[in-house]
């Protein structure tokens, strides 16, 4: 399978309360599960081979809406599992702020690719066990017109973050230089013997009030 979607979750509760999420099973809000269907829609006319996605609820439910479309039931794939932000973990921001000041003092000011969150992981970490399961799905060219090898791919703001950088070959020291908004679209292919980025962070199809 040469191309892939990748698909960030749509809003969960914990999004929405503006709480640190990581590893947390926070499922999806109403407004999410309409977001969720919007990137369902708007894969319908795709040639979808596969859907796999992190084991969590709210990647979970949004890979099921797409996956839906096309007669697919979603495969989870542990590899795709969200940063584990430890300590940090189903608290608010604003406590965050107030009793890690000092880690994120360092996080915000620093590459911060290998410091690990306060009893999680860092971005290498994710690194590590998330890019086998992405560079599975990018082994054979994409032929121009062909989409019978389309894999769609739904997990989380770290994990696609870190994908993009490694797939196009770009410092994982710069994953703060682009966005993943919630229930976006970025699309990969590999082609000429490398890999391209043919979208990044797509909402087009976040219409009636539906965008982050």
């Amino acid at each position: 399978m040469s191309r892939v979607i990748l698909v960030r979750h749509a809003q969960s509760e914990a999004n929405q309360q503006a709480m640190s999420l990581g590893r947390l099973d926070s499922p999806l809000t109403d407004f999410g599960m309409r977001q969720a269907a919007a990137v369902g829609e708007a894969l319908r006319n795709e040639t979808i081979a596969r859907v796999v996605t992190s084991p969590l609820s709210r990647a979970a439910d949004t890979a099921a809406a797409i996956a839906g479309q096309h007669g697919l039931v979603a495969v989870a794939d542990e590899r795709l599992i969200e940063l584990d932000v430890g300590l940090l973990d189903g608290i608010p921001f604003k406590q965050v702020q107030e009793e890690y000041a000092d880690f994120l003092r360092e996080w915000t000011t620093t590459e911060a690719d290998a410091l690990p969150m306060p009893g999680g992981e860092s971005i290498l970490d994710v690194a590590e066990r998330s890019w086998p399961a992405l560079a599975e799905l990018l082994q054979t060219e994409d032929e121009p017109g062909d989409e019978a090898g389309t894999t769609v791919l739904v997990s989380h703001n770290f994990v696609i973050k870190v994908l993009v950088c490694l797939a196009i070959e770009i410092d994982l020291r710069f994953w703060r230089r682009f966005e993943v908004d919630l229930a976006s679209r970025s699309t990969l292919a590999r082609r000429r013997g490398q890999v391209a980025l043919y979208a990044l962070n797509d909402i087009s199809h976040l219409r009636d009030g539906l965008r982050p």
